[in-house]
This record gives structure tokens, C-alpha cells and sequence, in this order.
């Protein structure tokens, strides 16, 4: 969609959010965005899991689509880093669908046009969490379920969202996105010179992790029934 057929309030307000990270980047955060300048409705974010949960140093991708009255409804906001198995959070659905009160997708504080690109992308990187099955109702921080749900999910962060990423690129994951125009080197630079920084210790702790024996974990409450942990395979594979 051209910037000549979308409203002005949407298409000033877009530009204004966009200056904030320009101005305001959350790049220390690990956070990045950028706007597709083709398709003005279109954003593209990816967060870096942070240090000390299942999600460190993994690559997590959105695709963002604003309707045409933002910012008085939220955008469309699809969780990317999906492997077609594995649920990756409660709160990101294997179909994309990211459940976020703000979004008015879940229950809890609605979007208000007070709220941002920034906004969103802030509460993207909170739900990331060091027990994340306790944001799924119902489940308590001292429950049996969390602890193996983290092992499932740490070990796909390194497989799927740091392994597999790093050889097939993020475009990867947003092809899947119609009439995509995105530069295909997006977020690539990023990548590499995140890991290349972090390369050392992300290699130890696979190492630390080598020594146990691949097994499998079955996780029933998002019908993940078989989920192969194989941290000396993987260690060779990201060494390599």
C-alpha cells in the first residue's frame, strides 16, 4: 500500500513513532525495528532473548500490520520464530497470534492511543521471562511443568532461534508474510555481530551442557508430546 492512500492521522502518527526509535533507539535493550517505507503499514521487529532465561542470546522475529485508524486500534503483531512444533511462549501461539493485553488480544489493560511502536516492542521483550509457563493461567512458579518446559525451551532457543537462524538468515521468517519487500540481509548484521560478541559464552554453556546424554522430554499441556534434547549434537553443530 502507497503512503498516498492512507490517512494522514495513521500515516503521521506511524511517522511519529518510528522518530521515537530513531530518536530514542533500544538498541541497548536489544531490541530493533525497522518500518517498511514500501508497504507503510508494515513493521518488522526482532528482540534478543535476554540473559538468564530459556531465551537468551536467541533471535525472536514480529511482523507488525497497522490498521488503517491507528494508533485508535493496535496493530496486527505475528510472532515469527516459530519451528512448526514447538510453542515458544504461552503467550506466542504457534500460529503467530501474539496474546498481549495491549493488543487487545488478551484480558487485562487495552491499547490506548496514548501507546507506541516503542510500547509494544518493550512489552514483547518483558513477557521474556526466566519461568515463562506462569504467564500461562493456572500454572504456579513451584510447578513440575515449568522447570521441563524450560529445559524444552532453552535447548530450542540455541537449536531453532540461534542455529537455525544464523544459517537461514531471519528473511527466512518473513517470507511467510504477503508482498513482503524487506531488504533480505534484514537483521542479518545484527545477528552475526550479536553472536560474534557473545560466541565465546554461548559456546561454554552448550559445553557445560554436553555432558548430558540426549533424551526426550514430553510436555502435554501444548501437545508437545516428543522433544528431543541433544546438547552434544548441537554443541558440535554450533562450534562448528
Amino acid at each position: 500500500m502507497s503512503c498516498k492512500t492512507i490517512k494522514k492521522e495513521c500515516f503521521k502518527r506511524i511517522v511519529e513513532d518510528v522518530k521515537q526509535i530513531i530518536l530514542n533507539p533500544l538498541k541497548d535493550q536489544n531490541i530493533h525495528y525497522v518500518h517498511d517505507e514500501d508497504n507503510f503499514l508494515n513493521g518488522y521487529a526482532m528482540i534478543i532473548g535476554p540473559e538468564d532465561t530459556p531465551y537468551q542470546y536467541g533471535y525472536y522475529f514480529f511482523h507488525f500490520l497497522f490498521p488503517e485508524d491507528y494508533p485508535y486500534s493496535p496493530p496486527v503483531v505475528k510472532y515469527l520464530t516459530n519451528d512448526g512444533y514447538t510453542r515458544f511462549h504461552p503467550n506466542f501461539y504457534r500460529s503467530g497470534k501474539c496474546c498481549l493485553s495491549i493488543l487487545n488480544t488478551w484480558k487485562g489493560e487495552e491499547w490506548s492511543s496514548c501507546l507506541t511502536i516503542t510500547s509494544i516492542l518493550l512489552t514483547l521483550s518483558m513477557v521474556l521471562t526466566k519461568n515463562p509457563l506462569i504467564h500461562e493461567p493456572g500454572i504456579e512458579e513451584g510447578s513440575n511443568d515449568v522447570q521441563v518446559y524450560n529445559e524444552i525451551i532453552e535447548f530450542q532457543n540455541f537449536n531453532h532461534s540461534i542455529r537455525f537462524v544464523l544459517k537461514n538468515k531471519p528473511y527466512f521468517f518473513f517470507t511467510c508474510i504477503p508482498n513482503v519487500t524487506i531488504d533480505k540481509e534484514i537483521f542479518m548484521e545484527e545477528c552475526k555481530s550479536h553472536f560474534d560478541k557473545n560466541r565465546k559464552k554461548i559456546l561454554n554453556y552448550l559445553e557445560s551442557k554436553a555432558n548430558i546424554s540426549k533424551h526426550e522430554l514430553s510436555f502435554n499441556i501444548y501437545n508437545m508430546y516428543s522433544n528431543i534434547i541433544d546438547y552434544p549434537n548441537l554443541y558440535k553443530l554450533i562450534k562448528k
